[in-house]
């Protein structure tokens, strides 16, 4: 028989969202064979500056969020 794989999609829109207690739980899920995918809105005001914008991929990378789509 086929495993299947699960998807976990979160919603990071700023860096400011990729706090210690989110990467211990993202790490949890990617322990246990989950891969983590992220949405991010773009929000004006929030994250529409390239530099937050890619302060926060960067951040989500590092951790091994695969970006799925802005």
């Amino acid at each position: 028989s086929k495993k299947k794989q699960i998807y976990v999609v979160t919603q990071f829109n700023h860096p400011n969202e990729v706090t210690d207690e989110a990467k211990k739980a993202i790490k949890m899920l990617q322990e246990i064979g989950i891969v983590v995918k992220n949405q991010t809105v773009l929000l004006k005001g929030i994250n529409d500056d390239p530099n937050i914008l890619g302060n926060l991929l960067k951040k989500l990378t590092s951790i091994g969020i695969v970006p799925y789509y802005i």
